[in-house]
């Protein structure tokens, strides 16, 4: 109940910090995050894209997105806001392992396995049953 009331403050604080400035892309975030914590799927992506909307290179976002698209069916649809925050962020850790998670979910594994050597170019480290599991050599 302490938590349930601590995310209801915390998602107050979030809504009137984007009420106060519409186009910081941080406060979007911070209300993503909010709203994904409280279960609420819906308002975590609307705040994620007013982020990515605000600043369209914003790299929390764009991996949080990804994620929650990702586990609502929808992998499809994370890669491109990734592959651009990526772009301008290469050495984001999250964003380059959901980056390759949502190219495998959906069923791309050329994909995923390029973006896996693209990471490993920019020198970051993905967990390594990930990259097992994208490049074919995962013995489960």
């Amino acid at each position: 109940q302490r938590k349930a009331g601590e995310l209801d403050a915390a998602a107050s604080t979030s809504r009137r910090a984007t009420e106060l400035d519409v186009s910081n892309a941080i406060a979007w975030f911070n209300r993503g995050v909010v709203e994904a914590a409280r279960g609420n799927a819906v308002e975590a992506e609307r705040a994620y894209r007013a982020a990515l909307a605000a600043d369209p290179v914003q790299p929390d976002a764009a991996a949080n997105l990804a994620g929650l698209l990702v586990q609502s069916g929808r992998a499809s649809e994370a890669a491109p806001p990734l592959e651009k925050a990526l772009a301008a962020w290469p050495r984001h850790t999250v964003g380059w392992t959901n980056l390759v998670v949502a190219y495998a979910a959906s069923g791309d594994r050329a994909r995923a396995k390029d973006a896996a050597r693209r990471a490993a170019g920019f020198g970051v480290t993905l967990d390594p049953e990930l990259v097992k599991t994208v490049e074919g050599t995962d013995q489960r």
